[in-house]
């Protein structure tokens, strides 16, 4: 059995107001996330920030828990370390909250791929691409030292265990789009989606 850990902790520095309160089509993208990821997942884990936490809870119940990041202010690595520690499966696809064309076939091949590895995580032109990936559970030891130590980038620790990368062009034959990770960091990046959206969904 596979959990799913969607990471809502960010800062959203780059943009005027919080990635969980995006929208595609007139609808909350972490929403769209969650249809696609409930026919995957029986059980999906928000991981979310002091701030954002009670507001997320309206989306606890039905396999899907709200639970408040166990380490604050660290980043990514604290969020995932968070996650891993809730969670009950041994194997957990993590994603962020702002990444808005997931594939179920590309995250599925992900969970086939990682094998005897303690993470599975594709490998984009621009370099890894850790929050699309999937960690074991074991990796909980090995994030907590990283972070006691106070090294808190997800590449760092990823150099500490067995990690299959999966190169995008391998991906790219489930979804010749390559969209699936395709995040919104900034105000281009929201237009550029809403212009995808409208290509797929008009016609």
């Amino acid at each position: 059995m596979y959990s799913c850990l969607i990471l809502a902790g960010g800062r959203s520095s780059r943009l005027p107001f919080d990635k969980t309160r995006l929208e595609l089509g007139g609808r909350l993208i972490i929403e769209r996330q969650m249809d696609l990821l409930e026919a995957v997942f029986p059980n999906i884990i928000i991981v979310a920030n002091r701030e954002r936490y009670p507001e997320l809870t309206q989306y606890h119940g039905n396999g899907i828990r709200v639970i408040e990041e166990e380490i604050r202010g660290v980043g990514p690595l604290g969020g995932i370390y968070s996650g891993l520690a809730a969670t009950t499966t041994p194997l957990n696809f993590v994603v962020g909250c702002d990444m808005p064309f997931l594939h179920r076939g590309v995250i599925e091949y992900l969970l086939e791929r990682i094998g005897s590895a303690l993470a599975a995580v594709p490998v984009s032109p621009s370099g890894i691409e850790p929050l699309h990936g999937v960690y074991h559970r074991d990796c909980r030891e090995p994030m907590m030292r990283q972070l006691e130590k106070g090294k808190f980038k997800i590449s760092d620790f990823l150099k500490l265990v067995e990690v299959k990368y999966v190169p995008l062009a391998e991906l790219e034959i489930i979804d010749p789009t390559g969209r699936f990770l395709f995040n919104l960091n900034t105000i281009d990046d929201i237009r550029i989606a809403e212009e995808l959206f409208l290509e797929n969904h008009i016609g």
